[in-house]
Formats: C-alpha cells, structure tokens, sequence
C-alpha cells in the first residue's frame, strides 16, 4: 500500500532537498521506481534510509555560491532491493554504509526476465559522486561478478542488453576522459571493451510507478 505522504520526485532533487537544509540534520525514506519483469512474474523496486548529520562549528564544513551545504557526515542507514513474485516476496538487504549516500534504482531486465540491470548511484561525503551498474540474477538472487568492469572509471551506464546472458555498458572517468563501450558476460563476469556502441541493445521491463519519497524527517 503507498503512503499517503509518499512524493514522486527525481532522485536528484530529493538530495538537493537534503542538501538545501544546512543547520538541521535530516533522514529520508525513499522508494525507487517500481519495475515490472517482460514475462509479467516478477516486480522489483529498491527502498533506502539516508541520514545527513550536521555540525555547524566543523572547519571542514563548506557552503557553495548557490546556499547549498555539504554535510560532515552522509550515512545510508539501510538499503534492500525487493522482489515480488507469484511464489512470494524476496528480500535482499545490503549492509549500511557510513560515507555517503546510496541509491539503487532498477532499470531493465533481459529479455528472458532472467537478469536485472541496476543503477547504483553514490553521492559521498566529501562532495565527490559516482554512478555504477550491477547485475542481479533473479534465479538465485546474486550479483554478477565483474570486478574489471569499466575498470578506473566511475561513472557506468547501463545501455541495454545484447543478449539474454550478455549486457552492454557505457563507461565514463569524467571531461577529461574518453567514454568506451564494454560488454558483460553475466554467465561468467568476463569483460570485453568494444570499438563503439554496439546496434540492436535494448532493455526490457515495463516501470510502473515512479521513484517516490516516502517520508522526511527534520532534526534541531
């Protein structure tokens, strides 16, 4: 059942809402978007607990030209990616991490509704971001392990799926890199970089409601 306080709003403008209030620590509850499998089985969305703890007096404490404060601590309190099948609801709880925040978004399963295409989006305590891809196998709940993928850079993008087992990403290191192509196999993790974007990928899943914030909390 949805709250009656939920807000549909992007992603970033829930950590520009964070951001915007500098004396007061805050915590959101938030909810991605909700991602219905190709063969109608399976309905994946993520939730998250995100913590800004404040201290006015840290020398280490900054506010840019735009009134927009970065915290001293950013925390993710809690992370879990769900699934509901016709079987029953699965679900998958990540530890907590005490260095910025983390959001998880679904975006496309393969074709076969097999393997599921995840944004893992980061925004650190120091200021400092960064996007990466994970790939869930929903036959047993695991991520694909693919530890050389866009090796060094820490923006990644999920394009869409080749094949049923293989998936094709865009990585990026910043202006001052050169963006590249690689392909994933999610039967083994092998990695391969590609001379460009590759025709015919494409992602699958039908979104069914929209990335919403379920509640905000306010603290003195």
């Amino acid at each position: 059942m949805r709250p009656a306080s939920a807000q549909v709003m992007p992603p970033q403008a829930m950590l520009d809402a964070l951001g915007a209030n500098c004396d007061r620590a805050a915590e959101v509850t938030y909810q991605s978007q909700i991602l219905a499998a190709p063969n109608g089985n399976t309905l994946v969305r993520a939730q998250g607990l995100l913590r800004k703890r404040v201290n006015p007096d840290s020398q280490l404490r900054t506010v840019d030209t735009t009134d927009y404060c970065y915290p001293d601590t950013r925390e993710t309190v809690s992370r879990q990616i769900i699934l509901e099948t016709p079987s029953g609801t699965r679900q998958l709880v990540d530890t907590p991490y005490e260095e910025g925040y983390i959001m998880y978004q679904p975006r496309a399963f393969s074709a076969d509704s097999r393997f599921l295409a995840l944004d893992m989006r980061v925004a650190y305590t120091d200021g400092n971001t960064g996007s990466y891809v994970l790939f869930l196998d929903t036959t047993n709940d695991t991520i694909v392990e693919a530890p050389t993928l866009c090796d060094g850079m820490v923006f990644q993008n999920n394009i869409g799926f080749a094949a049923d087992t293989e998936a094709v990403v865009l990585c990026q290191g910043g202006l001052r890199f050169a963006e590249r192509f690689e392909s994933v196999n999610l039967l083994t993790g092998a990695v391969r970089r590609l001379p460009s974007r590759p025709e015919g990928v494409a992602g699958y899943g039908n979104i069914i409601r929209a990335f919403e914030v379920i509640k905000v909390q306010l603290f003195e």
